[in-house]
């Protein structure tokens, strides 16, 4: 599930003119490292990340999200960037 992320995280960075540099993270959470244009509108483009990754793992993994996850949101609404 993880690499799967990274694959969608790297696709629609590409679609926003930016770069995935890296992706990792735990059980729980993700981090990511990319490059952005300095005028890029980040929480719009944070925004666009977790609504298409929510959408897709949710269809791709829904076997494997139902057995341990039952909230209506995948994504917490608070991010960090630095």
């Amino acid at each position: 599930m993880q690499a799967r992320l990274a694959e969608i995280f790297g696709n629609t960075l590409e679609r926003w003119n930016s770069k995935l540099l890296e992706c990792n993270g735990e059980a729980d959470h993700v981090h990511l490292l990319f490059e952005a244009h300095p005028n890029l509108e980040l929480s719009g483009l944070v925004n666009n990340l977790k609504t298409v990754s929510s959408r897709l793992i949710r269809k791709e993994f829904q076997q494997e999200i139902s057995k341990v996850y039952w909230k209506p949101v995948f994504w917490h609404k608070s991010y960090c960037l630095i």
